[in-house]
Protein backbone atom coordinates (compact mmCIF):
# COMPACT_ATOMS: atom_id res chain seq x y z
CA UNK A 1 0.00 0.00 0.00
CA UNK A 2 2.68 2.25 0.66
CA UNK A 3 4.91 1.54 -2.35
CA UNK A 4 1.92 2.44 -4.27
CA UNK A 5 1.36 5.75 -2.75
CA UNK A 6 5.09 6.54 -2.62
CA UNK A 7 5.19 5.91 -6.38
CA UNK A 8 2.23 8.38 -6.50
CA UNK A 9 3.74 11.22 -4.72
CA UNK A 10 6.99 10.71 -7.14
CA UNK A 11 5.01 12.03 -9.78
CA UNK A 12 4.40 14.83 -7.74
CA UNK A 13 6.35 18.06 -9.20
CA UNK A 14 8.57 19.46 -6.64
CA UNK A 15 7.42 23.02 -6.79
CA UNK A 16 3.71 22.28 -6.13
CA UNK A 17 2.56 24.33 -3.04
CA UNK A 18 0.21 23.77 -0.08
CA UNK A 19 -0.97 27.10 0.94
CA UNK A 20 -3.33 27.13 4.39
CA UNK A 21 -2.81 28.69 7.69
CA UNK A 22 -4.89 25.46 9.26
CA UNK A 23 -2.16 23.20 7.70
CA UNK A 24 0.98 25.33 8.91
CA UNK A 25 2.01 22.52 12.45
CA UNK A 26 1.31 19.40 9.42
CA UNK A 27 3.68 21.09 6.99
CA UNK A 28 6.46 22.10 9.81
CA UNK A 29 6.56 18.74 10.87
CA UNK A 30 6.60 17.02 8.09
CA UNK A 31 8.17 18.96 5.61
CA UNK A 32 11.90 20.23 6.26
CA UNK A 33 12.09 22.19 2.89
CA UNK A 34 10.07 24.27 1.49
CA UNK A 35 6.31 23.27 2.02
CA UNK A 36 5.33 21.21 -1.35
CA UNK A 37 2.98 18.75 -1.51
CA UNK A 38 5.89 16.11 -2.54
CA UNK A 39 7.36 17.11 0.87
CA UNK A 40 4.56 16.86 2.86
CA UNK A 41 2.89 13.34 1.26
CA UNK A 42 6.47 11.39 1.26
CA UNK A 43 6.62 12.84 5.23
CA UNK A 44 3.57 11.19 6.02
CA UNK A 45 3.96 7.83 4.34
CA UNK A 46 7.31 7.72 6.24
CA UNK A 47 6.19 8.51 9.64
CA UNK A 48 2.72 7.13 9.16
CA UNK A 49 3.33 4.70 12.96
CA UNK A 50 4.31 7.98 14.54
CA UNK A 51 1.82 10.53 12.85
CA UNK A 52 -0.98 8.16 12.13
CA UNK A 53 -1.97 9.92 9.12
CA UNK A 54 -2.29 8.34 5.99
CA UNK A 55 -3.17 9.45 2.62
CA UNK A 56 -6.90 7.91 2.14
CA UNK A 57 -6.51 7.02 -2.08
CA UNK A 58 -3.29 7.04 -3.79
CA UNK A 59 -5.86 8.08 -6.68
CA UNK A 60 -5.94 11.60 -5.70
CA UNK A 61 -2.58 11.85 -4.69
CA UNK A 62 -1.64 10.90 -9.09
CA UNK A 63 -4.75 13.90 -9.79
CA UNK A 64 -2.16 15.86 -7.68
CA UNK A 65 0.26 16.12 -10.31
CA UNK A 66 -2.25 17.67 -12.68
CA UNK A 67 -2.92 20.64 -10.53
CA UNK A 68 -0.40 23.70 -9.08
CA UNK A 69 -1.49 25.91 -6.33
CA UNK A 70 -3.05 23.36 -4.48
CA UNK A 71 -4.92 24.48 -1.24
CA UNK A 72 -6.16 22.06 2.06
CA UNK A 73 -8.98 22.61 4.26
CA UNK A 74 -9.57 20.59 7.10
CA UNK A 75 -12.77 19.56 8.24
CA UNK A 76 -13.07 17.34 11.14
CA UNK A 77 -10.81 14.04 10.22
CA UNK A 78 -11.43 15.34 6.30
CA UNK A 79 -8.35 17.31 4.92
CA UNK A 80 -9.60 18.28 1.63
CA UNK A 81 -7.36 19.27 -1.32
CA UNK A 82 -8.94 21.48 -3.62
CA UNK A 83 -7.56 22.94 -7.02
CA UNK A 84 -8.99 23.65 -10.21
CA UNK A 85 -12.42 23.05 -8.93
CA UNK A 86 -11.80 19.50 -8.30
CA UNK A 87 -11.50 18.02 -4.84
CA UNK A 88 -9.95 14.79 -2.99
CA UNK A 89 -9.08 14.27 0.55
CA UNK A 90 -6.90 13.00 3.03
CA UNK A 91 -8.03 10.59 6.17
CA UNK A 92 -6.69 10.73 9.66
CA UNK A 93 -6.43 6.88 10.05
CA UNK A 94 -4.94 5.01 13.24
CA UNK A 95 -1.82 3.24 11.66
CA UNK A 96 -3.21 -0.34 12.76
CA UNK A 97 -6.21 0.57 10.18
CA UNK A 98 -3.93 0.57 6.80
CA UNK A 99 -5.91 -2.37 5.58
CA UNK A 100 -9.30 -1.17 6.16
CA UNK A 101 -9.26 2.42 3.99
CA UNK A 102 -12.15 3.64 2.55
CA UNK A 103 -12.61 4.27 -1.14
CA UNK A 104 -11.52 7.52 -2.22
CA UNK A 105 -14.65 10.20 -1.88
CA UNK A 106 -14.93 13.89 -2.85
CA UNK A 107 -15.69 16.38 -0.63
CA UNK A 108 -19.63 16.38 0.17
CA UNK A 109 -21.12 18.88 -2.02
CA UNK A 110 -23.56 20.15 1.28
CA UNK A 111 -19.54 21.11 2.72
CA UNK A 112 -18.52 22.89 -0.44
CA UNK A 113 -21.73 25.09 -1.26
CA UNK A 114 -22.35 26.07 2.71
CA UNK A 115 -19.31 28.85 4.36
CA UNK A 116 -17.11 27.37 7.20
CA UNK A 117 -19.36 27.72 10.59
CA UNK A 118 -17.04 29.54 12.78
CA UNK A 119 -16.76 27.95 15.91
CA UNK A 120 -15.28 31.03 18.95
CA UNK A 121 -13.48 29.13 21.84
CA UNK A 122 -11.65 29.85 24.63
CA UNK A 123 -11.08 30.07 28.16
CA UNK A 124 -13.55 31.41 30.30
CA UNK A 125 -13.92 35.14 30.46
CA UNK A 126 -11.76 35.65 26.75
CA UNK A 127 -14.76 37.30 25.20
CA UNK A 128 -16.46 34.77 23.32
CA UNK A 129 -20.19 35.77 23.86
CA UNK A 130 -19.28 39.56 22.81
CA UNK A 131 -17.76 38.31 19.84
CA UNK A 132 -20.35 35.44 18.89
CA UNK A 133 -22.72 38.66 19.58
CA UNK A 134 -21.26 41.09 17.20
CA UNK A 135 -20.44 38.87 14.34
CA UNK A 136 -23.74 36.82 14.36
CA UNK A 137 -25.21 40.76 14.13
CA UNK A 138 -22.90 41.74 11.28
CA UNK A 139 -23.68 38.23 9.44
CA UNK A 140 -27.38 38.09 10.21
CA UNK A 141 -26.26 34.19 11.83
CA UNK A 142 -28.06 32.46 14.35
CA UNK A 143 -25.79 31.19 17.50
CA UNK A 144 -25.30 27.43 18.36
CA UNK A 145 -24.19 28.20 22.87
CA UNK A 146 -21.32 24.91 23.17
CA UNK A 147 -21.78 26.28 26.84
CA UNK A 148 -22.74 23.07 29.55
CA UNK A 149 -24.81 25.24 32.14
CA UNK A 150 -26.64 27.58 29.95
CA UNK A 151 -28.26 25.16 28.39
CA UNK A 152 -30.25 25.10 31.43
CA UNK A 153 -33.13 27.68 33.00
CA UNK A 154 -32.90 29.27 36.39
CA UNK A 155 -28.57 29.30 36.16
CA UNK A 156 -28.47 32.55 34.53
CA UNK A 157 -25.60 35.04 35.89
CA UNK A 158 -23.32 32.02 37.44
CA UNK A 159 -23.57 30.58 33.86
CA UNK A 160 -22.10 33.92 32.41
CA UNK A 161 -25.95 33.54 30.11
CA UNK A 162 -26.56 36.45 27.22
CA UNK A 163 -28.25 38.97 28.69
CA UNK A 164 -32.19 38.86 28.17
CA UNK A 165 -31.34 41.90 24.97
CA UNK A 166 -28.62 39.69 23.31
CA UNK A 167 -31.01 37.33 23.45
CA UNK A 168 -33.88 39.26 21.66
CA UNK A 169 -31.40 39.96 19.03
CA UNK A 170 -29.97 36.81 17.91
CA UNK A 171 -31.15 33.33 17.90
CA UNK A 172 -29.59 31.22 20.56
CA UNK A 173 -29.74 27.72 19.75
CA UNK A 174 -29.25 25.42 23.67
CA UNK A 175 -29.50 28.21 25.81
CA UNK A 176 -32.56 28.03 29.03
CA UNK A 177 -33.92 25.12 27.09
CA UNK A 178 -33.94 22.45 29.94
CA UNK A 179 -34.83 22.00 33.51
CA UNK A 180 -32.17 21.43 36.01
CA UNK A 181 -31.53 17.74 36.85
CA UNK A 182 -33.17 16.85 33.01
CA UNK A 183 -29.45 14.68 31.52
CA UNK A 184 -27.75 16.11 28.00
CA UNK A 185 -24.67 14.91 27.35
CA UNK A 186 -21.85 15.98 24.97
CA UNK A 187 -22.81 13.27 23.12
CA UNK A 188 -26.07 14.78 22.89
CA UNK A 189 -25.25 17.99 21.98
CA UNK A 190 -22.64 17.16 19.42
CA UNK A 191 -25.56 15.24 17.62
CA UNK A 192 -28.24 17.83 17.96
CA UNK A 193 -25.88 20.59 17.19
CA UNK A 194 -25.28 19.00 14.05
CA UNK A 195 -28.35 19.02 13.11
CA UNK A 196 -29.41 22.31 14.31
CA UNK A 197 -26.67 23.56 11.93
CA UNK A 198 -27.79 21.66 8.94
CA UNK A 199 -31.64 23.34 9.69
CA UNK A 200 -29.67 26.82 9.54
CA UNK A 201 -28.20 25.83 6.40
CA UNK A 202 -31.71 25.05 5.25
CA UNK A 203 -32.70 28.33 5.92
CA UNK A 204 -29.85 30.25 4.23
CA UNK A 205 -28.36 31.62 7.28
CA UNK A 206 -24.78 31.35 8.85
CA UNK A 207 -24.07 29.77 12.03
CA UNK A 208 -22.11 30.80 14.79
CA UNK A 209 -20.90 28.41 17.59
CA UNK A 210 -19.65 29.97 20.79
CA UNK A 211 -18.36 27.99 24.31
CA UNK A 212 -16.05 26.72 26.28
CA UNK A 213 -17.25 23.54 27.07
CA UNK A 214 -14.32 21.16 26.17
CA UNK A 215 -16.43 18.32 25.20
CA UNK A 216 -19.47 19.51 23.47
CA UNK A 217 -16.82 21.17 21.31
CA UNK A 218 -14.99 17.87 20.19
CA UNK A 219 -18.02 16.32 20.19
CA UNK A 220 -18.83 18.44 17.35
CA UNK A 221 -15.41 19.08 15.77
CA UNK A 222 -14.22 16.01 16.18
CA UNK A 223 -16.73 13.21 16.45
CA UNK A 224 -17.15 10.57 19.78
CA UNK A 225 -15.44 7.01 19.59
CA UNK A 226 -17.99 4.36 19.84
CA UNK A 227 -17.38 3.83 23.56
CA UNK A 228 -18.43 1.12 25.45
CA UNK A 229 -22.34 0.88 27.51
CA UNK A 230 -22.31 1.43 31.51
CA UNK A 231 -21.46 -1.51 33.35
CA UNK A 232 -23.85 -1.55 36.68
CA UNK A 233 -20.98 -4.02 38.72
CA UNK A 234 -17.99 -1.92 37.78
CA UNK A 235 -19.90 0.92 38.46
CA UNK A 236 -21.21 0.16 41.58
CA UNK A 237 -17.99 -0.62 43.13
CA UNK A 238 -16.13 2.54 41.31
CA UNK A 239 -18.55 4.51 43.38
CA UNK A 240 -18.49 2.40 46.65
CA UNK A 241 -14.14 3.29 46.29
CA UNK A 242 -15.25 6.65 45.85
CA UNK A 243 -17.15 6.74 49.03
CA UNK A 244 -14.16 4.82 50.70
CA UNK A 245 -10.99 6.37 49.54
CA UNK A 246 -12.46 9.83 48.40
CA UNK A 247 -12.10 11.27 44.99
CA UNK A 248 -8.31 12.09 44.79
CA UNK A 249 -7.60 8.98 45.53
CA UNK A 250 -9.55 8.14 42.20
CA UNK A 251 -7.77 11.04 40.13
CA UNK A 252 -4.21 9.71 40.84
CA UNK A 253 -5.35 6.68 39.46
CA UNK A 254 -7.01 7.98 36.11
CA UNK A 255 -3.49 10.40 36.23
CA UNK A 256 -1.71 6.46 36.50
CA UNK A 257 -3.61 5.04 33.60
CA UNK A 258 -4.59 7.47 31.24
CA UNK A 259 -3.02 11.26 32.03
CA UNK A 260 -4.33 12.82 29.12
CA UNK A 261 -7.97 12.35 29.89
CA UNK A 262 -6.81 13.16 33.35
CA UNK A 263 -5.66 16.85 32.16
CA UNK A 264 -9.18 17.63 30.71
CA UNK A 265 -10.96 17.31 34.50
CA UNK A 266 -10.30 17.57 37.99
CA UNK A 267 -10.92 15.72 41.17
CA UNK A 268 -14.28 17.30 41.48
CA UNK A 269 -15.80 16.10 37.97
CA UNK A 270 -16.94 12.52 39.76
CA UNK A 271 -19.01 11.50 36.83
CA UNK A 272 -16.32 12.05 34.17
CA UNK A 273 -14.17 10.39 36.39
CA UNK A 274 -15.77 7.14 37.21
CA UNK A 275 -16.62 7.27 33.73
CA UNK A 276 -12.95 7.20 32.03
CA UNK A 277 -12.13 4.59 34.80
CA UNK A 278 -14.78 2.48 34.23
CA UNK A 279 -14.31 2.78 30.28
CA UNK A 280 -10.52 1.38 31.32
CA UNK A 281 -11.75 -1.28 33.43
CA UNK A 282 -14.66 -2.56 30.56
CA UNK A 283 -12.08 -2.17 27.50
CA UNK A 284 -8.41 -3.07 28.65
CA UNK A 285 -7.21 0.58 27.17
CA UNK A 286 -8.03 4.50 27.90
CA UNK A 287 -10.51 6.61 26.81
CA UNK A 288 -7.77 8.73 24.53
CA UNK A 289 -6.58 5.54 23.16
CA UNK A 290 -10.70 4.73 21.98
CA UNK A 291 -11.10 8.38 20.87
CA UNK A 292 -7.93 8.64 18.76
CA UNK A 293 -9.33 5.07 17.60
CA UNK A 294 -11.94 6.39 15.48
CA UNK A 295 -14.75 8.88 15.45
CA UNK A 296 -18.43 9.44 13.90
CA UNK A 297 -17.55 12.85 11.90
CA UNK A 298 -19.95 15.74 10.56
CA UNK A 299 -17.96 15.17 7.32
CA UNK A 300 -20.59 17.30 5.76
CA UNK A 301 -20.43 20.68 7.76
CA UNK A 302 -16.63 22.53 7.75
CA UNK A 303 -15.64 24.44 10.91
CA UNK A 304 -13.54 27.24 11.07
CA UNK A 305 -12.04 27.41 14.64
CA UNK A 306 -11.32 30.45 16.08
CA UNK A 307 -10.07 30.65 19.71
CA UNK A 308 -9.27 33.75 21.45
CA UNK A 309 -5.73 34.18 23.11
CA UNK A 310 -4.18 36.78 25.98
CA UNK A 311 -1.51 36.47 28.27
CA UNK A 312 -2.14 34.05 31.66
CA UNK A 313 -2.05 37.36 33.86
CA UNK A 314 -4.29 39.39 31.83
CA UNK A 315 -6.93 36.29 31.36
CA UNK A 316 -6.44 36.04 35.34
CA UNK A 317 -7.47 39.38 36.12
CA UNK A 318 -10.25 38.94 33.94
CA UNK A 319 -11.58 36.15 36.09
CA UNK A 320 -10.77 38.27 39.57
CA UNK A 321 -13.12 41.37 37.80
CA UNK A 322 -15.57 39.37 36.80
CA UNK A 323 -16.03 37.00 39.42
CA UNK A 324 -16.49 40.29 41.72
CA UNK A 325 -19.54 41.75 39.01
CA UNK A 326 -21.29 38.47 39.37
CA UNK A 327 -21.34 38.59 43.42
CA UNK A 328 -22.48 42.74 42.28
CA UNK A 329 -25.41 41.26 40.06
CA UNK A 330 -26.78 39.06 42.69
CA UNK A 331 -24.93 35.77 42.32
CA UNK A 332 -25.23 34.83 45.94
CA UNK A 333 -29.13 35.25 45.79
CA UNK A 334 -29.31 33.33 42.54
CA UNK A 335 -27.26 30.45 44.50
CA UNK A 336 -29.44 31.03 47.58
CA UNK A 337 -32.60 30.09 45.86
CA UNK A 338 -31.12 27.14 43.55
CA UNK A 339 -29.86 26.31 46.91
CA UNK A 340 -32.97 25.90 48.62
CA UNK A 341 -34.86 24.84 45.56
CA UNK A 342 -32.65 21.61 45.04
CA UNK A 343 -31.31 20.53 48.27
CA UNK A 344 -32.26 16.87 48.67
CA UNK A 345 -31.00 16.47 45.01
CA UNK A 346 -27.82 18.39 45.28
CA UNK A 347 -27.18 16.12 48.73
CA UNK A 348 -27.68 12.94 46.62
CA UNK A 349 -25.03 14.65 43.91
CA UNK A 350 -28.05 13.88 41.37
CA UNK A 351 -27.16 17.57 39.60
CA UNK A 352 -24.20 18.16 37.80
CA UNK A 353 -24.25 21.73 36.22
CA UNK A 354 -24.40 22.74 40.18
CA UNK A 355 -21.83 20.67 40.45
CA UNK A 356 -20.02 23.38 39.35
CA UNK A 357 -17.58 26.78 39.77
CA UNK A 358 -19.61 29.56 40.82
CA UNK A 359 -22.37 27.64 42.78
CA UNK A 360 -20.53 24.60 44.48
CA UNK A 361 -18.55 27.49 46.46
CA UNK A 362 -21.44 28.99 47.73
CA UNK A 363 -23.19 26.14 48.54
CA UNK A 364 -20.14 25.34 51.02
CA UNK A 365 -21.18 29.32 52.35
CA UNK A 366 -24.90 28.08 52.84
CA UNK A 367 -24.25 25.07 54.91
CA UNK A 368 -21.83 26.88 56.94
CA UNK A 369 -18.77 24.85 56.08
CA UNK A 370 -16.44 28.32 54.67
CA UNK A 371 -17.39 31.94 55.35
CA UNK A 372 -18.70 34.24 51.73
CA UNK A 373 -15.26 36.23 51.16
CA UNK A 374 -13.68 32.63 51.58
CA UNK A 375 -16.23 31.28 48.93
CA UNK A 376 -16.00 34.83 46.60
CA UNK A 377 -11.66 33.66 46.25
CA UNK A 378 -12.41 29.99 45.32
CA UNK A 379 -14.81 31.07 42.83
CA UNK A 380 -11.79 33.06 41.39
CA UNK A 381 -9.14 30.32 42.27
CA UNK A 382 -11.66 27.46 40.57
CA UNK A 383 -12.08 29.61 37.60
CA UNK A 384 -8.39 30.22 37.23
CA UNK A 385 -8.05 26.50 37.50
CA UNK A 386 -10.75 25.40 35.02
CA UNK A 387 -9.08 27.98 32.36
CA UNK A 388 -5.94 26.52 32.57
CA UNK A 389 -7.56 22.77 31.85
CA UNK A 390 -9.69 24.50 28.87
CA UNK A 391 -6.55 25.75 27.59
CA UNK A 392 -5.01 22.31 27.78
CA UNK A 393 -7.84 21.01 26.42
CA UNK A 394 -7.61 23.05 22.91
CA UNK A 395 -3.75 23.07 22.54
CA UNK A 396 -3.51 18.88 22.66
CA UNK A 397 -6.92 17.82 21.25
CA UNK A 398 -8.43 20.58 18.63
CA UNK A 399 -6.78 22.43 15.68
CA UNK A 400 -7.43 25.75 16.46
CA UNK A 401 -6.54 28.88 14.70
CA UNK A 402 -5.40 31.05 17.80
CA UNK A 403 -6.41 34.88 17.90
CA UNK A 404 -5.75 37.41 20.02
CA UNK A 405 -8.60 38.97 21.82
CA UNK A 406 -10.10 41.97 21.42
CA UNK A 407 -8.82 44.54 24.10
CA UNK A 408 -11.45 47.30 22.70
CA UNK A 409 -14.21 48.02 20.22
CA UNK A 410 -12.02 48.93 17.63
CA UNK A 411 -10.47 45.55 17.74
CA UNK A 412 -13.78 43.67 18.08
CA UNK A 413 -14.79 45.44 15.05
CA UNK A 414 -11.59 44.34 13.62
CA UNK A 415 -11.88 40.73 14.20
CA UNK A 416 -15.64 40.70 13.39
CA UNK A 417 -14.22 41.55 9.77
CA UNK A 418 -11.97 38.91 9.97
CA UNK A 419 -13.83 36.30 10.46
CA UNK A 420 -16.86 37.34 8.36
CA UNK A 421 -14.43 37.06 5.38
CA UNK A 422 -13.89 33.40 5.71
CA UNK A 423 -14.98 31.32 3.19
Amino acid sequence: MTEWIQDSIDSVEPDDQVRDPLLEKLIHRYSSARPSLRNILRGMVNNIADSRLIIKSAYCVRKMASYRSATVTRVGSFFYLTSGGFAFSFYLLPWFELNQLPQEKNMPSTAAAQPPVIVILGPTASGKSALALALAEKTGAEIVSADSRQIYRELDIGAAKPSPEALRKVRHHFVNEKNIGEPFSAGDFAAEAAERIRNIHRKGIRAVVAGGSTLYLEGLLEGFADLPPADPEIRKRLLEELESVGKEELYKKLLLKDPLQAATLDPTKTQRLIRSLEIIEITGVSVTELQAAGKKLNGDLRFFTAGLSMPRPLLYERINRRTEEMIDAGLSDEATRLFQKYRTLLENGKIPALQSVGYQELFQYLEGKIGFEGAVNLIKQHTRNYAKRQLTFFNNRLTVNWMDAPKNRSDLEALVDRLAGVS
